[in-house]
């Protein structure tokens, strides 16, 4: 479920507000974008209760957090802070739900095929690389660069279609 979430063609903004551990971490490191509202807890607690987490988790967690502050989290079961999050850079924004909305408002009028075929060439998404070559040939060749080029140039506001 995890890696679907992750491989959604659209961007996804996880909304943290409170503890995120466990599962929520899991959650939250799926999405693509992060919003946390103060004071919420981060934890991947699995060495205090005897469990492992899968690899796809730990090397997100490792991707998002940074591998120092990750290792300190599943080694030590180190519960971090908001503030920590956006120093990290594990969140670039600060608040609550509604917060979290706006730049799912951004992303919303994009185009389709650069914000999934980026989430492929960024790993959001495990693929070869042949995958993101027939992802950004399919882009390179969509109605929505030329219409993103027209709009550019006359501009405008684009309408992106995803083809």
């Amino acid at each position: 479920m995890l890696q679907h979430l992750a491989a959604a063609p659209i961007t996804t903004i996880a909304a943290i507000s409170g503890s995120c551990m466990g599962p929520g971490m899991q959650l939250a490191v799926a999405c693509d974008l992060r919003v946390v509202n103060s004071p919420a807890r981060f934890a991947v607690p699995v060495a205090k209760l005897g469990l492992m987490v899968d690899k796809w988790t730990l090397d997100r967690v490792a991707r998002l957090w940074g591998e120092g502050a990750a290792r300190h989290m599943v080694l030590t079961a180190a519960v971090l802070t908001d503030d920590d999050a956006r120093r990290l850079g594990f969140a670039r924004e600060r608040g609550d739900l509604d917060v979290a909305i706006d730049p799912a408002r951004r992303a919303v009028p994009l185009a389709p095929l650069s914000q999934s075929g980026s989430k492929l060439g960024m790993g959001a998404i495990p693929a070869p690389d042949a995958v993101y070559s027939e992802a950004f040939a399919r882009a390179r060749a969509s109605k929505d660069l030329v219409e993103g080029q027209r709009a550019f140039g006359e501009r405008r506001t684009p309408s992106f279609e995803g083809r």
